[in-house]
Parts: structure tokens; C-alpha cells; sequence
């Protein structure tokens, strides 16, 4: 997650979207007065900075922010934040870098966010998962592991977006390019592909995806695809 004061944007990381490639590209620019969280692994070339901090807990645990299956366990992720001073991380929701911040800044600065076909995020992380678990099988990947599934991240408790807009992986380079012109921040292409071989090279996608798995995939992504609304395929 990265906040720059110096080109007035937030920029939300979601899952298995080249999150780390751009936070790369990105803290390259930024200000020493920007916010720049850690990434995991770490990546030579990315500098964290300014996410420590302490903030008020009152401001997000009075305000609705969570579902109200959620509440409890969140208010105890707000208050061991709070003790840790763990005021932004990797892929923190959105919701909660607007309660964390001024409200001036986050009504001017222009928030965004990568998004990606579900099938291929499923696939992203299944290889990741597997230089862990070498023997990790696609059908026992989706019966352990919870989908990345990013909407909590760009969405508050109603569902409804909070960013200004939605990057589209299937576009990447030419949208980046697009928006770092809108941005004034230099750009000549993700030169750093982070975390990128996991995957084997001739593996095609279509061809590990099972008729069970495409309906499980559309069953965990039915309210990501309706939020964006432009998912297609499976």
C-alpha cells in the first residue's frame, strides 16, 4: 500500500495482481514523506517507510466499517494494531487506511487499485502455494485455502467500491502507463516482475481448471464479479 503526498494518489495492493512489481515501480518516486508498506518477501529495490505510527481506534471502531459477522474479531485486529503501531501494512483495506488518514486527503487524492480474472488469481496462487507444498494438488489447494479474493480491500462494509479506480491486469502496462501520465510520474514499464516464477512456463491455465474447479471459482468470486462488473469467462 503506498500513500504519496508528492502525487497526491493512494494506491490500494490487492492479491495476485503484481501488486509487489508496482509498489516497486512506484516507491522508486515517491517522496521520503511517503508512506510506503513492507512487502513480503522482501524486494531490492523497495524501500519501506512511514507506516508506523499510532492512530485513533475510537475514529474506526465507531464508525461502520465492518459486517456485523466481523466486528469483534476486527475490533481486536484495531487494538493489537494499535499496541504494535502497526498503522498501515500489506494489503490493508481501504476502508481502514480512510480512518487512518485526514479526510482531506483521502477525498482529494486519486485512489486506485488492480484487478484480476478470478480463474488466473486462483492459478497464481495454487504455484505459490505449491514451492511450499510441492505436492499440493489443485482440487486440495481450493478445498484448504481461502481464495484471493480482493474486494474487502476495495470496498467498505456495504460492498460498495471506494476507490476511483479499477486497473485492469488484462491491460496492465498501457493502464499504468495511462495513469502515471494522469499522475505526472514516469513510467516505461514494469521492469521488475516480482515474485513471477512461481508458474511454470508451459503450463497453459485452461488446461488445469477441472469443469468442479471453474464452478467453485465462480461460486467464491460471485460478489467480486459484481462489484467490478467485468469479469468474464469462467
Amino acid at each position: 500500500m503506498i500513500i504519496s503526498h508528492k502525487y497526491r494518489f493512494i494506491f490500494l495492493k490487492t492479491r495476485k495482481t503484481a501488486g509487489t512489481s508496482i509498489e516497486l515501480w512506484l516507491s522508486q518516486h515517491c517522496a521520503d514523506s511517503d508512506i510506503v508498506t513492507p512487502v513480503e518477501p522482501e524486494e531490492a529495490g523497495h524501500v519501506p517507510r512511514n507506516h508506523q505510527g499510532i492512530f485513533d481506534p475510537l475514529r474506526e471502531l465507531a464508525q461502520s466499517l465492518y459486517s456485523p459477522g466481523e466486528v469483534v474479531h476486527s475490533a481486536r485486529r484495531t487494538l493489537g494494531d494499535l499496541v504494535r503501531r502497526r498503522r498501515f501494512y500489506n494489503h490493508i483495506p481501504g476502508r481502514l487506511v480512510q480512518a487512518r488518514i485526514l479526510s482531506r486527503i483521502w477525498r482529494s487524492y486519486w485512489k486506485w487499485c488492480v484487478e484480476r480474472e478470478p480463474g488466473e488469481k486462483i492459478i497464481s496462487d495454487f504455484y505459490m502455494q505449491r514451492v511450499a507444498y510441492p505436492g499440493l494438488s489443485l482440487e486440495e489447494y481450493l478445498s484448504t485455502y481461502p481464495p484471493p479474493v480482493n474486494y474487502p480491500i476495495y470496498c467498505n462494509s456495504g460492498y460498495k467500491p471506494i476507490v476511483d479506480q479499477f486497473i485492469d491486469y488484462a491491460q496492465l502496462q498501457s493502464q499504468l502507463r495511462d495513469l502515471a501520465s494522469k499522475l505526472h510520474i514516469t513510467f516505461q514499464g514494469l521492469e521488475h516482475k516480482a515474485k513471477s516464477n512461481y508458474k511454470p512456463g508451459n503450463v497453459e491455465d485452461d488446461s488445469i481448471l477441472s469443469a468442479s474447479a471453474r464452478r467453485i471459482i465462480k461460486e467464491r468470486f460471485a460478489v467480486e464479479r459484481s462489484i467490478v462488473g467485468r469479469f468474464n469467462g469462467i
